[in-house]
């Protein structure tokens, strides 16, 4: 059973294109792995150009097909449109959510979040339940940017690219294409990627070079070809930042007033622009001009971009202790749980000491799979690492969980029983879920504290004195 991610994500109209690089970055880092990766993408108006590149699925309203993967693999989503409503059902589907955040939108039904920013340290996430993540260490490149910036970067003298997103308003578009008539001297690029927008402004402004969305390869070339470039304050920031280059940051967006605040206190930026301003033009122009009379062509800020996020994000979802997926258990596991059950730990810790016969284990397996007993088998690094059965008598629910002995000391108890809790949401368990621990197993007693369980009673059971938690 192979690694794989599912990811969710958004472009488009009001929307832009940040998320869709980003998971984009992240599903071919997959691929370079052999990590099996499926990202849909919800497409909003018509501006995309390479939209058929992607698969297309409207998952905020239509989520039934995410049902065929829920049990197969952990899923990232990142997104700013995504509903509660449909978070809460995709939490339902998947044992393992990860959200992409920038800037602590919402309290996230998930288990981890990821703010893949150079800020992380400024937002204050103390609301969330997920374990949270992020800064320089977890920002977002493209493959073609790191590879590009490991090599002498040439820059021509002669060049400014315009790069303001995927969703540019015509007020912000016009400003900036203003400031830019007095420097025809030079070579304009301008990267618009709505089709109606590119073919209205360029009738107006004749003379500048109109281009719609590139690949990462062409957007690579064009950065490395340009002494300047004017870009948004959101993810292509990030890219500029690790090359070096010449830059002037537009703020867009509220989502971007932290990005650009730090980039501004780094030096990297050297003035505060907002799209709003109404002096915009004049304060786009004579930066313009502070900038190409600059002897000092690069300013390398690879001191604080590392260039290893994307693996770094991969590694922390696939971690051994946070990437575990299960499925039901099958009669072609049988022989797998009879030595688990007789794993001599196992059987100390048990009632009944004595060794489990291949007979009667047998006839026991069928039975839990045939009589309504949840019966799973939990995996990591590829590998089963451990069992949870649930039998139902007596109006509650009675876990049985182990751990393979060359996988314990690892955490992998606390994981298997934190998913107790899922599995009771996703079956729609009504009455408790109890385990039933020896005193003296002090290991599975801290297991089932970790993972969310309330201390209920102790009991004397078969002469032994017992630890009794419920959920």
């Amino acid at each position: 059973m192979g690694q794989k991610l599912l990811i969710l994500t958004e472009a488009g109209d009001n929307i832009g294109l940040g998320h869709l690089i980003r998971c984009d970055a992240i599903a071919n880092e997959c691929r370079r792995q052999n990590i099996t990766c499926l990202l849909f993408v919800h497409f909003q108006g018509k501006i995309i150009d390479f939209q058929g590149q992607y698969e297309s699925k409207n998952w905020h309203s239509d989520i039934d097909f995410l049902m065929q993967y829920s049990q197969d693999c952990p899923i990232l989503i990142d997104s700013y449109l995504v509903s509660d409503e449909v978070l809460l059902t995709i939490r339902g589907y998947f044992n393992q959510v990860i959200m992409l955040d920038d800037y602590n939108r919402v309290n996230y039904d998930a288990d981890t979040i990821i703010n893949p920013n150079v800020y992380f340290d400024k937002i204050n996430y103390s609301n969330q339940k997920a374990k949270c993540y992020g800064g320089s260490e977890y920002v977002i490149l493209r493959d073609e940017i790191i590879q590009k910036g490991k090599s002498k970067l040439v820059t021509a003298t002669n060049q400014i690219a315009v790069m303001l997103g995927g969703s540019i308003s015509e007020e912000l578009l016009t400003k900036v294409c203003n400031s830019l008539l007095s420097f025809n001297e030079y070579n304009i690029v301008i990267i618009c990627p709505s089709p109606i927008q590119r073919e209205k402004f360029s009738k107006q402004y004749h003379l500048f070079k109109w281009q719609g969305l590139q690949n990462a390869i062409e957007i690579c070339k064009l950065y490395l070809e340009s002494y300047l470039v004017i870009s948004g304050c959101g993810q292509t920031l990030h890219e500029l930042a690790y090359l070096g280059k010449n830059v002037i940051g537009i703020q867009v967006g509220d989502d971007q007033i932290l990005n650009q605040e730090y980039y501004l206190e780094s030096g990297f930026l050297k003035t505060k622009l907002v799209w709003n301003d109404p002096e915009i033009e004049e304060k786009i122009e004579v930066e313009i001009k502070h900038i190409l009379a600059r002897t000092d062509s690069e300013f390398l800020a690879r001191n604080f971009i590392k260039g290893n996020g994307v693996k770094n994000i991969l590694k922390l979802i696939f971690d051994s202790t946070n990437s575990i997926t299960w499925r039901f258990a099958e009669w072609d596991d049988s022989s797998l749980f009879f030595k688990w059950a007789n794993d001599p730990d196992v059987r100390n810790n048990s009632f009944s000491h004595d060794k489990i016969k291949w007979e009667d284990h047998a006839i026991w397996f069928k039975e839990n799979l045939d009589h309504g007993t949840i019966f799973l088998l939990f995996y990591a690094e590829n590998k089963p690492i451990g069992q949870l059965r649930i039998k139902f008598e007596g109006g509650k629910g009675i876990i049985d969980y182990s751990v393979d002995a060359s996988y314990r000391g690892r955490g992998y108890g606390t994981v298997i029983l934190s998913t107790v809790s899922k599995i009771k949401e996703k079956f729609q368990i009504k009455f408790p879920i109890i385990g039933v621990v020896k005193q003296a197993n002090v290991n599975s007693i801290k297991a089932f504290v970790n993972s969310g369980f309330a201390f209920s009673k102790r009991e004397l059971i078969d002469f032994q004195m017992c630890e009794i938690f419920e959920i």
